[in-house]
């Protein structure tokens, strides 16, 4: 009888080879200030994404990143996907996952120029709702495609807002999403706010008394260093407030316009402006302000 031997096979190596590493998931959630309309809320959007990346066995939450209330037409006006990108700069993400093209961009080129970028940096964009992963070959065809669309319907809202903003100026009806100092806006009404209310007073009292506009200046520092608040008024800020009509109750439409690159200009004669007269509670007598 013939023994062979044959050696025991040395499982050592594969006992301490380390674990296969879980993939780096974040999620980036958005809205717009339509966000009544979405078919997903943000919260609902970040819940959804943390619950699932957390109890997927191969993957590692990395972050939730989300901009409320932020448009789609520009990338730089959106700080957590700023943020979110110089994470991926950092190599902290393997994959994004994102509801749709159109929560990432509406804006075509910005949108591929992005991806690329990723791409680069060896991050995978996966978008649920288009069932697409931008590893895939074929991705930045129908990207193309579907961004562009995008882009048209972002266009089309932009233009009917801007037609309805029109329609309720002429109406004497606008729509101001934020109030200017002194006011806050409630139900889409303006209401005093009292702390601001007192500076703003105060800059008319010592300005119908005579007072130097660098001498109010100071007084309203002080005002503002005696109750703690940590504000510090500029030199141009209490002459551009004395000259605002809002404070005594009127209202001028389109003073500012967009450029359609994110920024707003003062309106120069460009566009049509509405003067509404007793638009909101006054804080100064247009005595007071006609003085002034």
């Amino acid at each position: 009888m013939s023994v062979c031997y044959r050696p025991a096979k040395d499982n050592s190596a594969l006992s301490s080879a380390p674990p296969r590493r879980k993939l780096r998931v974040a999620a980036y959630c958005r809205v717009s200030t339509l966000a009544d309309s979405q078919d997903m809320s943000y919260e609902t959007q970040c819940a959804h994404y943390t619950q699932y990346i957390t109890q997927h066995p191969d993957y590692e939450l990395a972050g939730i990143y989300g901009d409320r209330g932020k448009s789609g037409q520009y990338m730089k006006t959106r700080p957590e996907l700023q943020r979110l990108l110089q994470d991926c700069e950092s190599g902290k993400i393997d994959l994004i996952l994102i509801k749709s093209v159109s929560r990432l961009a509406r804006n075509m080129k910005e949108c591929l120029e992005m991806l690329r970028k990723l791409q680069n940096l060896n991050v995978r964009v996966y978008f649920e709702r288009e069932a697409m992963d931008s590893a895939n070959p074929q991705t930045e065809l129908f990207l193309s495609i579907v961004a562009c669309i995008a882009q048209e319907e972002s266009k089309s809202i932009s233009r009917n807002l801007l037609w309805m903003h029109e329609r309720r100026n002429r109406e004497g009806r606008p729509v101001y999403p934020r109030a200017c100092y002194g006011y806050t806006i409630r139900n889409g009404i303006w209401r005093i706010h009292e702390a601001q209310a007192r500076r703003v007073q105060l800059a008319f009292e010592r300005a119908d008394a005579g007072v130097p506009l660098a001498r109010i200046r100071e007084e309203m520092n002080a005002l503002e260093a005696a109750e703690g608040t940590g504000k510090v008024w500029k030199i141009t800020q209490p002459g551009q407030m004395l000259r605002r009509v809002d404070y005594m109750g009127d209202l001028l439409t389109n003073q500012y316009i967009p450029t359609g690159d994110g920024r707003r200009v003062r309106n120069r004669g460009e566009k049509d402006q509405y003067y509404i007269e007793d638009h909101h509670i006054p804080i100064i007598s247009r005595e007071v302000f006609e003085r002034v």
